[in-house]
């Protein structure tokens, strides 16, 4: 049985990546508190911390943001027609794969050519 075939399972595959997307803001959210809004004794040490917080929170916010993206990608494959398919060959995608990262876009062959083609 594959994912992409058994139109039963679309519900619980579109649940499963809805699941991810809130995990994904549950888990950044709390990482983005603000800053300390008492400055009367700021030292410089304080405003090098301040910054590598804040590089740190916009980095958690991008790659946040960038798994959303594919979350939701996903989603509007699945509402296509085209989920589970490679992006790149047009095959089945591996039922565990998908289990495993359900918003793949490759192949297992494919990801790796692409992952090559990407690190020239």
């Amino acid at each position: 049985m594959n994912f992409l075939i058994d139109n039963a399972l679309s519900p619980r595959v579109a649940a499963g990546l809805r699941a991810a997307g809130h995990d994904v803001i549950a888990l950044t959210l709390p990482g983005l508190e603000s800053v300390d809004a008492d400055r009367s004794s700021v030292t410089l040490s304080d405003h090098a911390d301040a910054m590598a917080d804040a590089e740190r929170s916009n980095l958690v916010l991008g790659n946040s943001r960038t798994l959303l993206e594919q979350v939701n990608a996903a989603l509007q494959r699945l509402d296509d027609g085209t989920y589970g398919f490679c992006q790149r060959c047009g095959k089945p995608i591996g039922e565990r794969r998908l289990e495993a990262l359900p918003y793949a876009l490759y192949d297992l062959e494919c990801q790796e050519i692409v992952e090559r083609e990407t690190t020239l």
